[in-house]
Formats: structure tokens, sequence, C-alpha cells
């Protein structure tokens, strides 16, 4: 299946807006600024000391041998945020009398403020796009350096930002668009903020391997322990240790990588995304490599929700008339009047008429139940289905009247017919 990369959450259907943010599939890149290191760059505070010993023996040989193994992308911020990408992984770092925060893995990148911009440019002109900030690692920061950081992200992201005060099973796209959240910031460190969240509610655990086999092993091992009500980043990744760089000191990490971006798409392909043991966040390296579609494939998960809630409504209520009550429900025609306990349901038609169900009886004010037993609960049409699968997803406007109001819309609705 092909998507829209750049505005698919967007895209994605309405019910879909309801499910839990931790309940989507979201494709995100590992070490996501790291194409902004050059084979000029200076050794980073993260590098082990090994290659810091090796950099004061050789120098300028050395730091671009260690940039063919520090690069996980190649593709700018605006070319990944273009392709899908909704999940960012950064490790930063500060210099000696340098008030910028950089970049760094192994080697220092650049300053990251020009790509945070970037990212606040794509939001404004994609305002029903969504994406996690993951701040990962922090090199040589003082308490100091990470409160003036806090300030910078607040400041820059504002309202965009979606505090840890709403509780994260219950977070989905429809609210986030409801109070123009666009982002959620993931700050793995101890601070006290609640415009971020900790790092406990997106585990994201390291498999540390450049074995095929013991990476799905680890995955999958990863899942069934998943805990409820919490994010979960999986990391579709190998990790070179130095016994592995050395005996393919020839190469770099990218071919080193293709054989994995060749065969974890089929892993991906069969999983599902969701809560009890399903994928949420899912990163990689070299996220635009040819022939990997990585995004596509990970999208895809989410569309599984949809294909296992409509088949069950179609093996109920046949597909015509499943399709025509989610036609209703994606048209925004399902309207929820209220007064104080009482309260129904009325559906806008295409042709403009209004039809009204009693959320307690199974009863529509269309033609098809003009001459029906109320008390046939076997009865079903377009409207009463759309408004009973618009309740159950909240799919839904809602209209407050009084109680006269609803009174007359009833009348008009029922005439004098009392319902048990």
């Amino acid at each position: 299946m092909k998507f829209n990369q750049e505005y698919w959450v967007t895209e994605l259907p309405k019910p879909l807006t309801y499910i839990p943010i931790i309940e989507l599939a979201i494709p995100g890149s590992h070490d996501s600024f790291s194409y902004t290191i050059t084979p000029y760059s200076k050794i980073g505070p993260d590098a082990s000391r090994l290659v810091k010993y090796l950099n004061l023996m050789f120098g300028p040989i050395m730091r671009r041998f260690v940039y063919k193994w520090s690069i996980t992308q190649t593709c700018n911020i605006q070319h990944q945020l273009c392709l899908g990408i909704r999940y960012f992984d950064l490790r930063m770092a500060t210099k000696i009398n340098d008030t910028n925060f950089y970049t760094v893995h192994a080697l220092y990148g650049d300053p990251v403020m020009k790509e945070l911009i970037n990212i606040k440019t794509f939001l404004m002109s994609h305002t029903k796009e969504i994406l996690i900030l993951d701040f990962q690692h922090f090199y040589q920061f003082s308490k100091a350096d990470h409160n003036r950081l806090l300030t910078i992200l607040k400041s820059l992201f504002h309202n965009m930002i979606c505090p840890k005060t709403y509780p994260v099973e219950k977070l989905n796209l429809n609210i986030m668009r409801t109070n123009s959240w666009q982002m959620i910031i993931i700050y793995r460190h101890n601070i006290q903020d609640d415009m971020f969240w900790p790092s406990s509610y997106w585990p994201t655990p390291w498999p540390q391997t450049t074995t095929y086999k013991y990476l799905i092993q680890f995955l999958e091992s990863g899942l069934k322990q998943r805990k409820p009500n919490t994010g979960y980043v999986t990391q579709c990744l190998f990790t070179p240790d130095v016994k592995f760089i050395l005996r393919y000191f020839y190469l770099n990490l990218q071919t080193c990588c293709l054989p994995l971006n060749n065969l974890i798409p089929k892993w991906i392909i069969n999983q599902k995304s969701g809560n009890k043991h399903g994928v949420n966040v899912i990163i990689a390296d070299f996220i635009n490599m040819n022939g990997f579609n990585f995004c596509d494939i990970v999208i895809q998960l989410n569309y599984k929700h949809l294909i296992t809630k409509k088949n069950c409504l179609n093996s109920v209520f046949g597909m015509t008339l499943t399709e025509h009550a989610l036609e209703l429900i994606d048209d925004d025609s399902v309207f929820l009047i209220q007064c104080h306990e009482r309260r129904i349901i009325q559906i806008v038609g295409s042709r403009g008429d209004i039809y009204t169900i009693m959320e307690t009886v199974n009863f529509c004010t269309c033609d098809f139940f003009k001459y029906q037993v109320l008390t046939d609960k076997s009865l079903c049409c377009k409207h009463f289905l759309a408004a009973k699968v618009a309740l159950i997803l909240k799919s839904f406007k809602v209209k407050s009247e009084t109680p006269g109001s609803l009174t007359s819309i009833m009348i008009s609705a029922y005439g004098n017919q009392e319902f048990d």
C-alpha cells in the first residue's frame, strides 16, 4: 500500500484518530540528526576511550574512519518529515565555551537549533500532523544546560507541546488536534516539568547486536513484556561493536545495514499495532535506503485496526450496510443532542434529511422502521448502525439543548409514541 507520506497522519481515517497514540504504528529514525556529521567533525564526548586515544595518535585519519560508523541517516530533517518520519531520536552534547547544543554520535554534528526550527516550520504548514521528539542522551550537560535547553524548547514550540499531565492511555489524535497540540517531547533526564514526558512513558530497549536472529528474538521478547498504558519504541537496527568494526574495517555502517533493511520489512509486516503486545514506534537506520520503503510498511499497520473492526461489522450487518454507516461517520453526519441525562442521536443524510435515533430504543425515524414493531431487536438501518458505532468510537458532534427544545425534537420525530 502506498501512502501520501508527507500527510499520512492528516489522512488517517477518522476512526483511527480516536485510537490512543500509544496504539498507533509510528515510523521513526535512529540518531535522526546524524546526517549533520562530516568526516572533519571533532570527536564527541560520547566516543569510547579507545576512539579518543586513537584520535590523539592518528588525528584526521581516525576521525574519517569513525565517520563511516557514526552516520545512521543520510537525508536531512525536511526529507525525513516528507518521507513520513514522525519520531526523532536526538543525542545532545555541549562544547566548552560554546552556548550551542550539538548533535553527537561519536563525532560532533551541527547545532540542533536549525533542525528544530525546520521541524516547527513543517508543523506550522502541516497543522494536522503530529510527531514525537525523543531527547535520548545528554553529554557534558550541567543542570544549567538542561534548564536552558528546556527553556528554548518551550519558547520555540510553545502551545504545540502536549503536556504530560494528559493521561497517555487516553491521548489520541482527535484530542491533540482539539487542543492544537502537535508534538510530544520525551526528555530522558530527571527533571520536574509537566511539559515533557519522562522515559518511563516510552521505554526503548536497545538490542545491541549485529545478528538478525538475535535481533528478532529480542524484539519479540520485548513486545511480549510491553507494559500496558505506555508507549514503546522498537529498535530495528544493528549495533556494531569494536570486534565487528575491526573485522569489517573496510566497510561502513550503511553497507552493513543493507542485509538487515532487506529482511526487517518481512518482520514488520507481520506485526500489529496496539497496547497488547503490539508495536508503537518503530525506528531504523538509513530510512531512505533504496528499496527499503520503511515508512509505508510501518504506516500500513495502522489500517489493521480498521480491517479488524470492519470485518466484525461486515459479519454481523453485511458489507453494504456497514459501508453506508461508516460513510456517514466519516462525513461528520452524526450529532449527539443532550440535555442533562437525556440524549438522542440525529443523523444528517446525504440530501440533508434528518433522522432521529433514541439511544435506548431500537428505532430510527427513517422509512425502514416506518411499519415495524419497535420491540424487534433484529432491525437495523444505516443510520441506526452509524449512531451506535459513532457512540463507541466517540466520533460525533455534540449539541446541547434545553429540556423544552429536546422534548420538541422528540415529539417532532416520534409523535406521541411512548417507549418503554
